[in-house]
């Protein structure tokens, strides 16, 4: 099977839009490049299409297991603008019992091993935050080069009920940060101490 990046952008003119389309095909735990594919795609309005020069056949690297039991791409369009989208992969997939499917479900024969996520080395993200406005926050969560794995399924919390996030439960590959935009109502303002980033794979 092979990863698609599906560029889905809404154009600001009736014409088509050309987009930059990247995907990625990393190794664990520090999420090491194993392949990287880009194409130059046309999106209309509400378009969602294929860019075949992207893609990149993940049973041929993977398959195996020569790069271990579990792996990531990322996907993103928009070029240096863009930002990635984050999926974990089993070099072995669920398998199903198609002869015992019927129209309610479909029999596992093997589940896909995702255990090596929880064997990932622990790492730390670091958080810079300031308030932009009243009922407003920018946090910037990075994690450090030489981290020695991914941090995976960031969660960011300004510890207020009803915030909004711009962003939350990505992932960071060493040296790179992320900044989230927190909106929360301004009578909390008050009680916000504090921004904590936790990834998953955390201490």
């Amino acid at each position: 099977a092979a990863a698609v990046a599906a560029a889905a952008a809404a154009a600001t003119a009736t014409a088509t839009a050309a987009v930059q389309v990247e995907v990625e095909a990393r190794s664990l735990p520090r999420g090491t490049l194993v392949a990287r594919k880009q194409d130059a795609v046309h999106v209309g309005i509400d378009d969602a299409v294929r860019a075949p020069n992207a893609e990149i056949d993940l049973s041929a690297l993977f398959g195996n297991g020569q790069h271990g039991d579990v792996y990531l791409v990322r996907a993103r369009a928009g070029g240096e603008n863009g930002r990635w989208n984050t999926y974990w992969r089993a070099a072995r997939p669920d398998v199903l019992d198609w002869a015992r499917s019927d129209y309610k479900i479909t029999p596992i024969l093997r589940y896909a091993n995702f255990t090596g996520l929880s064997a990932l080395p622990r790492v730390k993200t670091s958080v810079a935050w300031s308030r932009v406005s009243v009922g407003t926050i920018s946090a910037t969560v990075a994690l450090p080069a030489a981290a020695a794995a991914v941090a995976l399924a960031v969660h960011v919390d300004a510890g207020v009920p009803n915030a909004l996030y711009s962003s939350n439960y990505f992932t960071l590959l060493p040296g790179e940060s992320r900044v989230v935009t927190i909106d929360y109502e301004h009578d909390d303002d008050a009680h916000i101490r504090d921004v904590a980033a936790t990834p998953y794979n955390c201490c």
